[in-house]
Protein backbone atom coordinates (compact mmCIF):
# COMPACT_ATOMS: atom_id res chain seq x y z
CA UNK A 1 0.00 0.00 0.00
CA UNK A 2 1.06 3.65 -1.19
CA UNK A 3 0.73 6.78 0.13
CA UNK A 4 -1.38 7.05 -3.29
CA UNK A 5 -3.45 3.96 -2.50
CA UNK A 6 -4.32 5.96 1.17
CA UNK A 7 -4.87 9.71 -0.54
CA UNK A 8 -7.28 7.79 -3.40
CA UNK A 9 -8.86 5.99 -0.60
CA UNK A 10 -9.84 9.32 1.62
CA UNK A 11 -10.77 10.96 -1.53
CA UNK A 12 -13.38 8.58 -2.25
CA UNK A 13 -14.75 8.18 1.39
CA UNK A 14 -14.97 12.30 1.24
CA UNK A 15 -16.73 12.13 -2.29
CA UNK A 16 -14.14 13.82 -4.39
CA UNK A 17 -14.40 11.54 -6.81
CA UNK A 18 -17.06 9.39 -8.91
CA UNK A 19 -20.42 8.37 -6.76
CA UNK A 20 -19.20 4.46 -7.51
CA UNK A 21 -15.96 5.14 -6.52
CA UNK A 22 -16.76 6.45 -3.22
CA UNK A 23 -19.79 3.62 -2.63
CA UNK A 24 -16.75 0.99 -3.11
CA UNK A 25 -14.67 3.14 -0.19
CA UNK A 26 -17.62 3.37 1.96
CA UNK A 27 -18.57 -0.24 1.44
CA UNK A 28 -14.28 -1.35 2.55
CA UNK A 29 -15.05 0.36 5.25
CA UNK A 30 -18.12 -0.92 6.42
CA UNK A 31 -16.31 -4.74 5.72
CA UNK A 32 -13.38 -3.38 7.61
CA UNK A 33 -15.57 -2.66 10.88
CA UNK A 34 -17.16 -5.55 10.59
CA UNK A 35 -14.16 -7.77 10.89
CA UNK A 36 -12.19 -5.38 13.47
CA UNK A 37 -15.88 -5.86 15.32
CA UNK A 38 -15.58 -9.72 15.02
CA UNK A 39 -11.92 -9.78 15.80
CA UNK A 40 -13.16 -8.21 19.52
CA UNK A 41 -15.53 -11.09 19.97
CA UNK A 42 -13.56 -14.00 18.17
CA UNK A 43 -9.69 -13.01 18.92
CA UNK A 44 -7.46 -13.68 16.03
CA UNK A 45 -9.53 -17.22 14.94
CA UNK A 46 -9.96 -16.27 11.30
CA UNK A 47 -6.30 -16.53 11.27
CA UNK A 48 -5.93 -19.62 13.40
CA UNK A 49 -6.43 -23.39 12.47
CA UNK A 50 -9.82 -24.84 13.42
CA UNK A 51 -10.07 -25.75 16.86
CA UNK A 52 -11.85 -28.96 15.99
CA UNK A 53 -9.70 -29.51 13.14
CA UNK A 54 -6.00 -28.46 14.11
CA UNK A 55 -4.41 -30.08 11.13
CA UNK A 56 -6.18 -27.74 8.32
CA UNK A 57 -4.29 -24.67 7.85
CA UNK A 58 -5.66 -20.82 8.47
CA UNK A 59 -6.76 -20.55 4.96
CA UNK A 60 -8.46 -24.16 4.53
CA UNK A 61 -10.13 -23.44 7.76
CA UNK A 62 -11.77 -19.69 5.98
CA UNK A 63 -12.04 -21.53 2.74
CA UNK A 64 -14.91 -24.30 4.44
CA UNK A 65 -16.50 -20.82 5.66
CA UNK A 66 -16.56 -19.71 2.53
CA UNK A 67 -17.88 -22.47 1.40
CA UNK A 68 -20.58 -22.11 4.01
CA UNK A 69 -21.87 -18.79 3.25
CA UNK A 70 -21.87 -19.56 -0.61
CA UNK A 71 -24.00 -22.57 -0.12
CA UNK A 72 -26.31 -20.28 2.15
CA UNK A 73 -26.30 -17.61 -0.68
CA UNK A 74 -27.45 -20.18 -2.90
CA UNK A 75 -30.24 -21.52 -0.67
CA UNK A 76 -31.01 -17.34 -0.11
CA UNK A 77 -30.86 -16.34 -3.93
CA UNK A 78 -32.55 -19.59 -4.72
CA UNK A 79 -35.91 -18.52 -2.68
CA UNK A 80 -35.76 -20.28 0.36
CA UNK A 81 -37.24 -18.09 3.21
CA UNK A 82 -34.16 -18.08 5.96
CA UNK A 83 -34.91 -19.52 9.49
CA UNK A 84 -31.97 -17.09 10.81
CA UNK A 85 -32.00 -13.71 10.08
CA UNK A 86 -29.31 -13.28 8.36
CA UNK A 87 -29.78 -11.32 4.45
CA UNK A 88 -28.40 -12.05 1.59
CA UNK A 89 -26.54 -8.52 2.10
CA UNK A 90 -25.28 -9.78 5.59
CA UNK A 91 -24.13 -12.99 3.74
CA UNK A 92 -22.22 -11.56 1.16
CA UNK A 93 -20.56 -9.14 3.98
CA UNK A 94 -19.70 -11.86 5.82
CA UNK A 95 -17.94 -13.44 2.70
CA UNK A 96 -16.11 -10.35 2.02
CA UNK A 97 -14.99 -10.40 5.27
CA UNK A 98 -13.74 -14.12 5.28
CA UNK A 99 -11.67 -13.15 1.83
CA UNK A 100 -9.98 -10.20 3.20
CA UNK A 101 -8.98 -12.63 5.91
CA UNK A 102 -7.84 -15.11 3.66
CA UNK A 103 -5.94 -12.74 1.82
CA UNK A 104 -4.44 -11.51 5.21
CA UNK A 105 -3.92 -14.97 6.68
CA UNK A 106 -0.33 -16.49 6.58
CA UNK A 107 -0.29 -19.76 5.37
CA UNK A 108 1.13 -21.91 7.75
CA UNK A 109 2.35 -26.12 7.28
CA UNK A 110 0.25 -27.96 9.13
CA UNK A 111 3.06 -29.56 10.94
CA UNK A 112 4.04 -26.21 12.15
CA UNK A 113 0.37 -25.25 13.90
CA UNK A 114 0.64 -24.64 17.73
CA UNK A 115 0.44 -27.47 20.28
CA UNK A 116 -1.54 -25.87 22.77
CA UNK A 117 -4.15 -25.90 19.81
CA UNK A 118 -3.77 -29.63 19.08
CA UNK A 119 -4.13 -30.62 22.79
CA UNK A 120 -7.37 -28.28 23.15
CA UNK A 121 -8.83 -29.95 20.26
CA UNK A 122 -7.42 -33.35 21.53
CA UNK A 123 -8.99 -32.98 24.76
CA UNK A 124 -12.24 -31.41 23.57
CA UNK A 125 -12.74 -34.25 21.56
CA UNK A 126 -12.24 -36.61 23.98
CA UNK A 127 -14.90 -34.43 26.21
CA UNK A 128 -17.72 -35.14 23.85
CA UNK A 129 -16.70 -38.66 23.16
CA UNK A 130 -17.38 -39.10 26.54
CA UNK A 131 -20.86 -37.49 26.62
CA UNK A 132 -22.33 -39.31 23.31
Amino acid sequence: MTSSDLEDFREALEGNVSESASLLARTCVEVGALLVRKNRDYGNSGHDSPLLAPNMTSREGLQCRMSDKIARLRRLLGGETASVEESVEDTFRDLAGYCVLWLTAKEQPADEIEDERTYFCGDTLARMERNL
